[in-house]
């Protein structure tokens, strides 16, 4: 017996999730295979990524033998902002730097940490980093006091993967039960 699903919509390609990748998730030489994954689901328009200005100005700044590799690797991601249009920037900027530098950022680097992490929350944004050292160690609470998702490229991965698959499980049930024609690209994500 056939389930009635004529009211249900075919599912997008698109999951609707924004990641933010830090600078040092650049990826200038295509060795990171967690990276180069999502990159190609960026391609196809199954997650969405971008870049905060700080890491973007960060990623493509130095010398040396990959600095023109960064900057031009760093040309192909949008970056954005935050503006206080909400008037909540200053008081969201002290609360993350409470939780990421308890003594307060005093490096150059430690205050665009905090302004990366800040983009991301005001983007809606979930952070790609491998920085262990302050921002990861610390995910959980900025999550909870702040409601920035910080995780590394592999979980990225691993939870678009997820994503995929229920999104295909539920487009092919409803083809199955419906007249829809499966989108092409089931199964191909």
């Amino acid at each position: 017996m056939k389930q009635d699903t004529s009211s249900e919509e075919m599912p997008s390609r698109n999951l609707d999730i924004i990641y933010h990748l830090d600078a040092n998730k650049i990826n200038a030489k295509q060795q990171d295979v967690s990276i180069n994954q999502l990159e190609i689901w960026h391609k196809n328009k199954v997650v969405f990524l971008e870049m905060s200005l700080t890491a973007y100005d960060e990623a493509g700044s130095g010398s040396g033998v990959d600095s023109d590799d960064r900057r031009e690797k760093a040309d192909d991601y949008t970056f954005i902002s935050a503006n206080d249009s909400l008037g909540v920037e200053e008081e969201w900027r002290n609360i993350i730097e409470q939780i990421v530098f308890p003594c307060g950022a005093k490096e150059q680097n430690e205050k665009n940490d905090v302004s990366i992490l800040l983009d991301a929350k005001m983007a809606g944004a979930i952070l790609i980093t491998s920085d262990r050292t302050h921002i990861i160690k610390n995910a959980d609470k900025l999550l909870s006091d702040a409601g920035i998702r910080v995780i590394t490229a592999k979980q990225a991965v691993n939870e678009v993967k997820k994503c995929i698959y229920r999104r295909d499980s539920i487009a092919t049930n409803i083809a199955r039960t419906t007249a829809c024609k499966l989108p092409k690209w089931v199964g191909k994500d």
